[in-house]
């Protein structure tokens, strides 16, 4: 098939250190590494956080580029003085495709560097991290042509020389935008290892228990927020309390999510689980946060234990649609992806906390179809944002 355009997307904000070649100095560091606590204290104390918030539109938070690069200036001095810039993982992609450095809008605002408004670097907020303003690159808008297909780099992949290169995407936005999130009201409910949950607005949000997005369709917006814990909850039950559940599943040749469900189905929901086993992201921001049980009886099974927690992370969920609306947004609708969307007792739970219908959306793409969509749309393939519709899959209603 032809490539007429090419799209990267990747979880940011990713922190890579490049060198004056664009070569990447030491391994990535992680949004969710949580290393930078005393740093997080200075940077933080430079700055109230009102101030912040009201520039950013977030709050400060362990996942804020800064303080990892005064981290790296304290205890990896030899990798910082080499550094000539800082970029995210998917941009780092993109500079190897194009030979141009530059950095995806989304990642420019998740590393607290960026003004909400303007959409630019805030000398101010630079500055709280001690850096060189030179080490950040021109930030670019997700559609934006950034250059073409190098020469090494077409030879790597097979194909021609020139084919033109966005910026990109983040991709729990391409991933939420995909399942048909492209108005105001849309709110995306994503069951994986950790649980994200993006509300699609036409006005930006400043609220520090949320994370602030551009949307990928130009004018919108996706405030949101991530959960520490989802399936990998799940993954620990199994792991620790359900190992006889799960060898009869596998005996009998069904999933153990399935298995458990099935058992979980006909239990009356009398456990409350407090699904903070990783501390809590949005819309707590507390690493101290811890998972509790609370109701525990001898006449209880591993199946109550498993309903429990399907039940805490869907009201983790729920406390965020709460926020939402106490910010003045709208819900119009909510649409379910990712792994944990194939249960149904899980979206069922869901319709019932959230008090609203729940749609699963089949077949969800993921970020990649994101990433795609975004680069027809810069090179002119295609001319409509409100097209995305179309790719994705309504599937099964569930109603309270």
């Amino acid at each position: 098939a032809d490539i007429s355009a090419i799209g990267v997307t990747g979880m940011l904000p990713a922190v890579i250190l490049v060198d004056e070649r664009g070569e990447a100095i030491r391994r990535s560091i992680q949004q969710n590494d949580a290393r930078a606590t005393r740093e997080l204290d200075a940077f933080s104390a430079g700055m109230p956080e009102e101030v912040f918030l009201e520039i950013t539109g977030t709050g400060y938070s362990q996942q804020l580029v800064g303080p990892k690069l005064m981290w790296l200036r304290d205890h990896e001095p030899e990798h910082f003085a080499r550094a000539r810039a800082v970029v995210g993982a998917s941009d780092f992609i993109t500079a190897k495709l194009t030979g141009t450095l530059q950095v995806e809008h989304n990642w420019a605002l998740e590393s607290g560097f960026v003004n909400l408004a303007t959409g630019a670097y805030d000398e101010r907020l630079v500055a709280l991290a001690g850096i060189d303003p030179a080490w950040l690159p021109p930030i670019r808008r997700s559609e934006e042509v950034v250059g073409g297909l190098q020469p090494e780099a077409a030879r790597h992949l097979g194909l021609p020389e020139g084919v033109p290169v966005v910026a990109g995407c983040a991709d729990h936005v391409a991933s939420a935008f995909v399942c048909g999130a492209s108005s105001n009201g849309d709110l995306v409910i994503k069951f994986g290892g950790a649980a994200d949950i993006l509300l699609s607005s036409d006005a930006p949000v400043r609220d520090r228990r949320l994370f602030m997005d551009y949307h990928i369709v130009p004018g919108l917006y996706f405030p949101n927020g991530c959960m520490a814990a989802g399936g990998n909850l799940l993954n620990w039950i199994l792991a620790n309390l359900a190992g006889e559940e799960a060898a009869r599943a596998r005996a009998a040749g069904v999933s153990p999510h399935a298995w458990l469900d099935r058992a979980a189905e006909s239990r009356r929901p009398e456990l409350l689980f407090l699904p903070y086993i990783l501390g809590e992201k949005t819309p707590l921001m507390d690493p101290h946060a811890r998972g509790t049980l609370v109701g525990l009886g001898l006449h209880h099974t591993v199946a109550d234990i498993w309903r429990a927690a399907l039940e805490g992370i869907v009201f983790g969920m729920r406390h965020h649609v709460d926020t939402f609306l106490e910010c003045g947004l709208t819900v119009t609708n909510v649409r379910a992806a990712d792994g944990g969307a194939a249960s149904d007792l899980w979206l069922q739970i869901a319709a019932d906390v959230l008090e609203r219908p729940v749609t699963r959306i089949d077949r969800h793409p993921g970020s990649s179809l994101g990433a795609a969509f975004v680069a027809a749309m810069g090179t002119g393939f295609l001319d409509d944002w409100s097209l995305i519709r179309s790719y994705a899959e309504p599937g099964r209603v569930f109603t309270p």
